[in-house]
């Protein structure tokens, strides 16, 4: 598997009943750090999960109301845009993580579309207003030659009360 910088928190390994071509979520912590991983198909109506495992980790990692109105925003509009540009047959990959009192989400899908990693146009706004930083990511597949692997990541540190 290809060399992640250290900037990407998240790297990939084979899970057991994950989609060999997409990989599942794992991490590297320190002691106090946490992560959780979703994954299913690409259907519309599995967009509504993501957004709910963001709203509740986020409710019980004690961020403010806002920040968990903010949080659960984008992580629809993240999932909505891989989905738009994802192959039918693969599935959302997404992991959750809290480090140094940090919230990062990590999606990913295979798509035949290099171009699926936007940083433009009205959602990447949306996203960049949402939460602290924005990074979008497209590499080449190594297992399905032609497709690649568009990747979509957030971040929310929590106010400081």
């Amino acid at each position: 598997m290809a060399e992640r910088s250290e900037h990407d928190q998240f790297s990939t390994s084979l899970g057991e009943g994950a989609d060999p071509r997409l990989g599942s979520s794992t991490d590297r912590y320190s002691s106090d750090g946490r992560r959780w991983d979703v994954e299913m198909s690409v259907l519309p109506p599995h967009l509504a999960a993501i957004r709910n495992v963001m709203g509740t980790l986020a409710v019980h990692l004690d961020f403010d109301l806002d920040a968990v109105a903010d949080l659960r925003l984008a992580a629809d509009e993240v999932a909505s845009q891989l989905v738009a540009v994802a192959d039918s047959d693969t599935a959302i990959d997404c992991g959750f993580a809290l480090r140094g009192g940090t919230l990062t989400m990590r999606a990913r899908v295979r798509s035949p579309h290099p171009d699926g990693a936007r940083s433009e146009g009205l959602g990447a706004r949306i996203l960049a207003s949402l939460v602290d930083s924005v990074r979008y990511e497209a590499t080449p597949d190594p297992h399905e030659p032609g497709d690649y692997l568009i990747t979509t990541t957030i971040s929310k540190r929590q106010a400081i009360r």
